[in-house]
């Protein structure tokens, strides 16, 4: 990638506060790509995960989305539509 270092630590940081929907969002999306991450670590996820009460939403794209799927189950995930 242009621009970018090899052997280069980058990361993001965010702060919201605690009981924030956004720290369960964070949690959802950093599980599936943990999970997409186990089975091919140079996979490329995008992820964008809302919630509201009793649901939590969100939109992938992956090269690999049975790992997606993998992930649900093993969360406890009962029902989805896609």
């Amino acid at each position: 990638m242009d621009g970018y270092k090899d052997n280069h630590l980058y990361f993001a940081s965010e702060s919201v506060g605690e009981g924030h929907p956004d720290k369960l969002c964070d949690q959802v999306s950093d599980g599936i790509l943990d999970a997409c991450l186990a089975v091919d670590p140079n996979a490329k996820v995008a992820m964008e995960t809302a919630t509201k009460t009793g649901m939590v939403s969100f939109s992938y794209s992956s090269h690999n989305p049975q790992n997606i799927l993998i992930f649900l189950f093993k969360t406890g995930c009962s029902s989805w539509r896609s």
